[in-house]
């Protein structure tokens, strides 16, 4: 006799057991009821006191078949700071919330590796706004980003350099070289950052069906976009970039992580991963810079502009190159004179501040030693006819001093006794804020 694979029935065949027949279907039929019994009790026990498997599931699923979040989750969706829906009235998923509070966090983050380094960038005197704030100085220390490429202003920066700007309170960065692609005027003219949101560098659609999101080979993670007709090393783009996807699974917004990984020029690292893999046709894509300003050239300004220098032009040339000073702040060197002969002249007396402004305040310092073992006094710039005065006058640019009486630098004096010795030769240091 046969018995079924599962629950083991009896398979009588033709004439088998003529006489007890029933006592092997009797046996089959407990044996359905006893499985069936199970199944029933298996049932019961899935649907947690529901009054159907249906609706304990409904509770689970939706129609489609598809997961519904947990409560918490769903609670998790709305936010009492970024609401519960996009601009386009769709709702939010866990995601969206999680990654609108992660770019906020980047862009606190003022490109620096954690909040901890932007908040130490802020008490190093960021507040000071438009104005450059660091960025490539001289072996004096004096800003030196900006020179001409013919008619054109150039700035000059890089990753390990980059200029830093504060316009009108907001962070702005450069980091790389750039000649500012607007041509000069004849005459005075003016280079001034400004700042609407990120920079679009690349905006494009590519040709090739071949684009594809595929495994790094060396990290075997989903976090390289491969576009075989580029060379994206030839488009001014750089590591923290954002590149923006609009078509495909891979839809959203990643930050970049290397250009040409592995030395592959057509590819892209992200931060993070891609969603899965795919083959795009035609990928749709655009690179933005979160931190490039705009730029403009004028001819006149203004207290509420974030100039960053100036030069003057023949309609041809762009001449006379002024880098103006970080944080509208400029300290001369400890600059060594002698007045023997009668006054500074505009040699030893004139400073270049460099603020491109009328500087607010105006500090002079002497000294008979350059190295500040020394005492130092502060000098009057009055113009009184004094041993402890200087006449002075300034503009956007320099400062010219002038000794009030000849071959005399300054009185020093002595705080033991009433003795004071006049000063012919010494040392001058400058101080100037805008």
């Amino acid at each position: 006799m046969k018995n079924t694979n599962n629950l083991k029935l009896n398979i009588l065949s033709n004439n088998e057991f003529p006489d007890c027949w029933d006592e092997k279907i009797n046996e089959n039929f407990y044996k359905i009821d006893e499985s069936q019994a199970e199944i029933t009790n298996e049932i019961n026990e899935a649907r947690f006191k529901h009054p159907s498997l249906r609706e304990f599931l409904s509770e689970s699923f939706e129609n489609s078949g598809k997961l519904k979040p947990i409560p918490e989750i769903k609670r998790s969706r709305n936010s009492k700071v970024y609401g519960n829906k996009f601009e386009t009235g769709m709702d939010f998923e866990l995601k969206d919330i999680l990654e609108l509070s992660n770019m906020e966090i980047f862009h606190a983050r003022f490109s620096k590796n954690g909040l901890k380094d932007s908040l130490a960038m802020i008490a190093s005197g960021f507040t000071k706004k438009n104005c450059a704030h660091s960025g490539l100085a001289d072996n004096k220390g004096n800003s030196s980003f900006l020179s001409n490429e013919g008619s054109k202003f150039r700035i000059t920066a890089n990753e390990e350099n980059p200029l830093i700007l504060n316009i009108d309170g907001y962070f702005a960065r450069i980091n790389r070289s750039m000649t500012i692609s607007k041509d000069t005027k004849k005459g005075l003219n003016y280079l001034v950052a400004k700042f609407n949101g990120p920079s679009v560098i690349l905006d494009m659609t590519t040709n090739e069906s071949d684009s594809s999101i595929i495994k790094d080979s060396l990290t075997k993670e989903l976090q390289i976009i491969s576009c075989p007709e580029l060379d994206f090393t030839t488009l001014n783009i750089s590591k923290g970039n954002i590149l923006e996807i609009t078509t495909g699974k891979s839809f959203g917004k990643y930050i970049i992580d290397e250009i040409a990984p592995n030395r592959i020029k057509s590819q892209i690292r992200i931060l993070g991963l891609f969603p899965e893999s795919e083959i795009i046709e035609k990928i749709k894509f655009c690179i933005k810079d979160p931190y490039l300003p705009q730029f403009e050239i004028v001819d006149s300004i203004a207290n509420d502009m974030c100039v960053l220098g100036s030069g003057s032009s023949d309609g041809r040339v762009l001449m006379n190159v002024i880098s103006f000073a970080y944080n509208n702040k400029y300290i001369s060197e400890w600059r060594e004179v002698d007045t023997s002969s009668g006054f500074l002249n505009e040699t030893s007396g004139t400073f270049n501040h460099n603020l491109g402004k009328i500087p607010k305040i105006i500090s002079v310092y002497v000294s008979d030693k350059s190295d500040e073992t020394g005492f130092i006094q502060k000098i009057s710039i009055s113009g009184i006819d004094s041993d402890n005065s200087f006449q002075s006058k300034f503009d956007t640019n320099k400062i010219y001093l002038k000794n009030t009486k000849s071959r005399t630098l300054f009185k020093d004096f002595n705080l033991n006794d009433s003795n004071q010795s006049i000063k012919s030769k010494g040392f001058i240091k400058v101080f100037c804020e805008a």
